[in-house]
């Protein structure tokens, strides 16, 4: 593509019969940074995944799409320079409000030393603390 990074299509068939055309772009480094997933028959987007760096850290996006290429569902998850999960969020419905968010801290040893779970209205809903030996 015009950023220098490889993309590659194929076909899959479904077990039921169903062919998607699944558009994957790779970085110079050969790690998956897009994929897009097609209805090869009727030509729309069904899904999608992208991999991209925020502020230092991993964000990575899941979106599945109805039959009206209209986002149903979308999950992000945020990861740290050593691969750990910093937050998760997952928002649904036609006007796309957050369902669930949850955090996570670590010490200085990467060690989750906290949790927390939020519901849609970012009001906390469990807390956890982990301690070690």
């Amino acid at each position: 593509d015009e950023n220098g990074n490889r993309v590659e299509s194929n076909r899959i068939v479904k077990p039921k019969g169903e062919i998607e055309l699944r558009v994957n772009t790779f970085d110079k480094n050969e790690r998956m940074i897009k994929q897009k997933v097609y209805d090869d028959v009727k030509h729309k987007l069904k899904s999608e995944f992208s991999n991209t760096f925020v502020n230092g850290n991993e964000e990575t996006v899941y979106k599945n799409y109805d039959k009206k290429e209209k986002p149903v569902w979308v999950s992000t998850v945020i990861y740290n320079a050593s691969h750990k999960i910093l937050s998760s969020e997952f928002v649904a419905g036609k006007k796309m409000k957050r369902i669930h968010k949850t955090t996570f801290e670590y010490n200085n040893k990467n060690l989750l030393t906290q949790s927390r779970s939020f519901d849609s209205k970012d009001r906390k809903i469990s807390e956890n603390i982990h301690t070690y030996n």
